[in-house]
């Protein structure tokens, strides 16, 4: 799949989601102006099911912020348009499936 975000991608192989999404946010504070800070992808089928990461990323945004933080899932076409004007890609080695967040940036 081509990389057509306005960013290049950065490549974290050998890490997890979790340990990079931790790493990110040290950094990148979520956006406090946007309802919902992070969007993630529905399970293609079944809107309401929830995999594992979801619940493992809530917990990490939530620890990062010190706050609750609103996660919107979107279909799964409405978020590859999302992503397509994304500024970067980060790429992990976590195999699990829909892995995939985006992240709103705030002030720095």
């Amino acid at each position: 799949m081509a990389n057509s975000s306005y960013g290049k991608l950065i490549n974290l192989s050998g890490c997890n989601l979790e340990i990079a999404t931790q790493a990110i946010l040290t950094l990148f504070p979520l956006d406090t102006f946007v309802e919902a800070p992070v969007k993630r992808m529905e399970v293609v089928g079944d809107r309401d099911a929830q995999v594992p990461i979801f619940a493992t990323i809530q917990n990490v945004v939530d620890r990062a912020e010190g706050r609750e933080v609103q996660i919107e899932a979107l279909e799964r076409f409405a978020f590859y348009a999302a992503a397509k004007s994304s500024f970067a890609i980060v790429r992990t080695s976590d195999p699990g499936p829909y892995g995939c967040f985006i992240f709103s940036k705030g002030v720095v």
